[in-house]
């Protein structure tokens, strides 16, 4: 069974190689400087040996160093990475209810037939739940996105957050029946619902991106 290399392994053995010949090259460059000035100083054979040696080992110092800057900062990326995956699934977990909530139904005890108003309440008071929930995790949603991600994330948010509230806080308002804004209030709380689930949805992109680039990483580091 044929086995292949790795990437990782691949890009270690193509970057030794590149480091090996240039070392070659100065190493041939320092040789053919050191016998142009052999007519001037006297160059013995142990100058010469440890001229070499000292190069030899500063190459190898270089690689050994750069190899370590980059498994560091490999583990460091996947520190973060574990991290910001830990966090949206959290939230995310909490945030799972808004997905089939805009279904539910609060029916008369008497009639069994559905009570649109308590029902219209119990939609608008889920939602408002769900904003709070996203407001109280905004710290841990903030440090798990970049940033342009999380502008993007923030001024989704703030329009609902914002557009919903001007509705919730006058909610006995529109639910009376007396004003005739019944209607209208069950079309824009459908609105706020997508937009919601949009929020939830986008929130579920950026976990599997996340946990993408760690599984990248992880997989680097074990080769």
């Amino acid at each position: 069974m044929k086995k292949f290399l790795s990437f990782r392994s691949v890009e270690k053995i193509a970057f030794i190689t590149v480091i090996v010949s240039v070392s070659i090259c100065f190493v041939c460059i320092a040789v053919a400087y050191l016998l142009a000035l052999e007519p001037l100083i006297v160059i013995n054979e142990w100058d010469f040996l440890a001229f070499l040696g000292s190069i030899v080992g500063g190459v190898l110092t270089l690689v050994g160093v750069n190899m370590t800057i980059r498994e560091q900062r490999n583990e460091r990326l996947a520190a973060k990475y574990e991290d910001s995956v830990k966090q949206l699934m959290r939230v995310n977990k909490e945030l799972t209810f808004i997905i089939n909530a805009r279904n539910m139904v609060v029916t008369n005890s008497n009639t069994n037939e559905k009570d649109i108003l308590n029902t219209m309440r119990l939609r608008a008071g889920t939602l408002n739940n769900f904003i709070e929930i996203i407001n109280k995790n905004m710290s841990e949603i903030m440090t798990s996105l970049n940033l342009t991600t999380y502008r993007v994330f923030e001024i989704k948010f703030n329009f609902l957050s914002s557009n919903f509230a001007l509705y919730y806080k006058n909610i006995d308002y529109h639910l009376n029946p007396t004003n005739n804004s019944l209607g209208k209030f069950e079309k824009k709380l459908n609105e706020f619902y997508d937009k919601a689930i949009d929020i939830r949805t986008s929130l579920d992109e950026y976990e599997k991106e996340i946990l993408d680039k760690y599984f990248k990483i992880d997989k680097k580091s074990r080769h």
